[in-house]
């Protein structure tokens, strides 16, 4: 009698378990993908690939030393 209850506990036990397991991983998915976004973006700006800075209105330098 005792085990059918034990077993009973733990089938209520494990699909909650489970669920909360799922969206911990869903979760983690997200917010590493969005972090890889984030540094891909990055190294794209750094070489020069996307250029998110507005060159405009930025006058011409002299890069000769006098």
């Amino acid at each position: 009698m005792k085990d059918k209850e034990v077993q009973k506990e733990n089938n209520s036990i494990n699909p909650n378990s489970e669920k909360n397991t799922n969206l911990f991983f869903i979760i983690a998915s997200v917010i590493l993908s969005l972090f890889a976004v984030f540094l891909l973006y990055s190294i794209l700006d750094k070489t020069g690939i996307i250029n998110s800075n507005d060159d405009k209105n930025t006058k011409p330098q002299n890069v000769q030393q006098l």
